[in-house]
């Protein structure tokens, strides 16, 4: 009985340090996913500034359709087709990085809208000189 209860001491002991690990490992996953929520919403608040000045800048001159259409593509359609997209193809753990994707896009296609305002503006103002 002695060799029993000493299998089953060391069988505990095997147990409990499998799940001292797993609960190790579990810890290191969420330090991870944490980091990377911080990271995501840090790269959103940069991208999303600038893209904010490029919005301001189109509703300053009196454009309304470059604003309605960059708000829509960073907190409209785009967002909510990368969270399916992600969710789809990455996992529940990436779906966070939906909204910097949606940032980024939106950002971009702010450039170019406005770098194509601003070609139009300099061949109105080199064409009335």
């Amino acid at each position: 009985m002695g060799r029993t209860g000493k299998k089953r001491s060391e069988s505990k002991c095997v147990k409990a340090e499998n799940c001292r690990k797993k609960i190790e490992d579990s810890a290191a996953r969420e330090e991870q996913i944490f980091a990377s929520a911080v990271a995501a919403v840090f790269l959103c608040l940069l991208v999303y500034t600038i893209t904010f000045v490029i919005i301001a800048a189109f509703q300053a001159v009196g454009r309304g359709v470059e604003p309605f259409v960059l708000s829509i593509l960073h907190k409209g359609s785009l967002d909510i087709v990368l969270l399916l997209i992600l969710r789809r193809l990455a996992g529940v753990e990436r779906i966070l990085w939906a909204a910097p994707t949606a940032e980024i896009i939106a950002l971009v296609t702010g450039i170019i809208m406005l770098s194509v305002f601003w070609k139009k503006s300099n061949m109105r103002y080199a064409q009335a000189r």
